[in-house]
């Protein structure tokens, strides 16, 4: 508990930008966006490192928005000038262009409203996106994959009486598919007090209908006994009431009951803060969470494309054995020694007049390895130069391992300004790369990247 209160108090020290969003940056924001999109065109030329080749990396990028509605499109070309072992016989970094779904990143997002809004749509890219409370999808973002790209459909109907959500993270696949439906009781009665007309109560169900049941390291099972894919499937119900709601402030205390098919239950129990002054947003959020030892809480999260695949060792080998992580559905279904366990989320962004800010993110539970952080900088121009920087480190022990690159996802960004939109910029990332074994099975390894280049940026 003190733990997760030091690391509130130090989010709160710092100043999470506005998600005005243009042509694609590479520090990915925290929050969802919103329905102001920014209209721009940016083009970057750089030097980079991808894997271990060099190449130079050609980026033209556009949004515009017109009311609500919005759209981005991109056209990324890494043309390879250093070919190290192995050699690859292509001009062009063949990964990115590989399948069919990959031609789709061309358009990044097409977007109409936001979340909140009584009809929203985003097609494309998706970007922290939750459905509900996110207690079983939280901040999930489907573009982890530096070699795959798919195109994901988030989409909400909210109505006075209630409303619907429904996400993919990809069209043209539908592996991992969330829906949740709610209703609001007390706004069928006119008499009704209006604090109780703010009561809903919904449900949800989501899966990944097609989650590995085994890796490409995974020496210690017997694959004979594995099926290749299985469903992970989650069914949950909410409730929440506004107990507060006027320009300055809100709040909002919910609690969910999500049951993991075959597996374990959890219960969360929170309150959501909203507080908007002086040309500055604050958004706070606490939340106590009971979980069974077969339950994992906000389960298709921001890494869950690589988690799916490379989650944690089974604890019961030995040191002495050769201990590979397993997916986390395996994990979950497979572990001995695992026990009920209780602790606390907390998350807190702040966008102050516009100009900087900070979104921070930690959660701490009972047990080894049950701790995750997630921080965002983004700080303003300061003799035109900007600097932002992503960091996400997840199934850690404790404070000494908080800042650790071992499966931790880290994107930093410098740039400088030195002629009317032109600027210079260098760009730092660890990020995972797929790999395949001979068997057709895969995993995840993370690995460094760097780029450095020139780049203009118009807004309009």
């Amino acid at each position: 508990m003190r733990r997760f209160i030091l690391l509130v108090a130090l989010t709160l020290a710092f100043p999470v930008s506005a998600l005005a969003q243009s042509a694609p940056g590479a520090v990915p924001p925290l929050q969802a966006p919103g329905s102001a999109v920014t209209g721009g065109a940016e083009g970057t030329l750089s030097f980079a490192r991808f894997g271990e080749d060099y190449f130079l990396n050609l980026t033209l990028g556009t949004a515009f928005s017109v009311g609500k509605f919005s759209f981005g499109i991109q056209a990324p070309l890494k043309i390879r000038v250093i070919d190290k072992d192995p050699e690859d016989d292509k001009w062009y970094r063949e990964e990115d262009w590989d399948s069919f779904s990959d031609w789709t990143r061309i358009m990044r997002f097409f977007q109409y409203g936001s979340p909140k809004d009584p009809f929203y749509l985003r097609l494309g890219e998706l970007v922290s996106a939750s459905i509900g409370h996110g207690t079983i999808v939280g901040r999930y973002y489907n573009s982890l994959d530096i070699d795959n790209y798919y195109t994901g459909l988030w989409t909400a109907v909210n109505l006075e009486q209630g409303g619907v959500e429904l996400m993919t993270n990809n069209i043209l696949q539908w592996n991992l598919t969330a829906v949740r439906g709610y209703v609001r009781p007390f706004s069928f009665f006119e008499t009704a007090h209006p604090m109780l007309k703010t009561v809903a109560v919904g449900t949800t169900f989501a899966a990944d209908f097609l989650a590995p049941s085994r890796s490409a390291s995974q020496a210690l099972i017997d694959a004979s006994e594995l099926e290749t894919e299985v469903s992970a499937s989650f069914w949950g119900i909410d409730a929440e009431i506004e107990v507060l709601r006027n320009e300055m402030l809100g709040i909002t205390p919910y609690t969910d009951l999500n049951v993991f098919g075959g597996n374990g239950v959890g219960w969360h129990l929170g309150v959501l803060n909203e507080l908007s002054a002086l040309k500055s947003t604050f958004q706070l959020r606490l939340e106590y969470r009971l979980l069974s030892a077969r339950y994992g809480p906000s389960y298709f999260n921001t890494l869950y494309d690589v988690e799916r695949v490379t989650f944690l060792p089974l604890p019961q080998f030995s040191e002495s054995s050769p201990n590979p992580a397993v997916p986390k559905y395996w994990y979950y279904k497979e572990a001995t020694g695992l026990k009920l366990r209780h602790g606390f989320y907390g998350e807190l962004f702040a966008n102050l007049g516009g100009l900087f800010g900070l979104g921070g993110i930690y959660e701490d539970y009972q047990g080894p390895d049950n701790a995750n952080v997630t921080l965002r900088v983004d700080l303003p121009v300061i003799a035109s130069l900007k600097a932002s920087a992503y960091y996400m480190r997840r199934n850690f022990d404790g404070f000494s391992e908080l800042f650790e690159l071992d499966n931790a996802w880290l994107i930093a960004e410098l740039r400088y300004q030195f002629m009317g939109p032109i600027y210079a910029y260098g760009v730092f990332s660890r990020y995972w790369r797929e790999i395949t074994d001979e068997d057709g099975f895969t995993a995840y390894d993370a690995t460094d990247s760097y780029q450095f280049g020139i780049g203009a940026s118009f807004t309009f």
